[in-house]
């Protein structure tokens, strides 16, 4: 374990994102302190997020926000 770090009970916390359960043996999740500088090592994958399982999500926004920006429109036009 890292000097000042805690350890996270991944069973109790919600934690965002996907990972293994459960973690295989020897992994575990941690909160480090804010001193402590996390760098990827090189050669090494890293995704911040999966485009394949989002593009719905964005699919969705973009519907949400032709439809609100038509609602705002139409409501500005109507005579009082």
């Amino acid at each position: 374990m890292m000097s000042g770090a805690r350890n996270i009970d991944i069973e109790r916390v919600y934690i965002h994102g996907q990972f293994p359960r459960p973690l295989p043996k020897g992994y575990g999740f941690q909160i480090v302190p804010e001193d402590i500088s996390v760098v990827r090592l090189e050669n090494t994958e890293f995704k911040i997020c999966s485009f394949t399982h989002n593009i719905l999500k964005w699919i969705a926004s973009i519907i949400q926000l032709i439809i609100a920006s038509v609602s705002l429109i139409s409501y500005q036009r109507k005579p009082n």
